[in-house]
């Protein structure tokens, strides 16, 4: 029997040779798709930075003249009453509009039923003039954004008369 005829080593040096510079080559551009990558995750990095400062500062901007009207009030309220009031209720509006644009809304309040994802019921009070589970009094006013509760509202639940 005769041996199989055994490869060039010539041969089998060129093909290393190719499949090295085939490996170098898929290497370099996989480092080169590695640092482009993390150079755009830098500058995604960086844009969402830059975002977030200017939203803070346009927020802190608008929050401005309300917080400057209600210097004004309390410096002019002297001993007018009306006065105080009229300069509050303004400020009060400014911060609602300013609140509202920023999409917040208020939780409803009286009237409305109570839902566990936007009341934290504080009491209940018997009355027939309501259905049971109505709010009939809101303890401290809660916001939400988007339809998601950012703060409970405590509210004052109607509750059926006793007897």
């Amino acid at each position: 029997m005769s041996e199989p005829d055994a490869p060039e080593p010539q041969a089998d040096d060129a093909a290393v040779a190719e499949v090295t510079a085939r490996l170098k080559m898929v290497s370099k551009a996989y480092k080169d798709l590695q640092d482009e990558m993390s150079g755009f995750r830098t500058r995604m990095e960086a844009s969402a930075r830059a975002r977030a400062e200017r939203q803070a500062t346009d927020l802190v901007a608008r929050f401005l003249e309300p917080v400057q009207n209600l210097r004004r009030s309390i410096e002019a309220a002297s001993d007018d009453p009306a006065a105080l009031r009229e300069g509050l209720e303004m400020v009060h509006a400014q911060f609602m509009e300013h609140l509202l644009a920023l999409g917040l809304a208020p939780v409803p309040g009286v009237g409305s039923r109570f839902d566990p994802t936007f009341h934290e019921a504080v009491s209940v009070v018997p009355t027939s003039d309501v259905e049971p589970g109505t709010v009939v009094a809101v303890a401290s006013e809660g916001w939400m954004v988007g339809g998601k509760a950012l703060v409970a509202a405590r509210v004052v639940l109607a509750a059926a008369p006793e007897g």
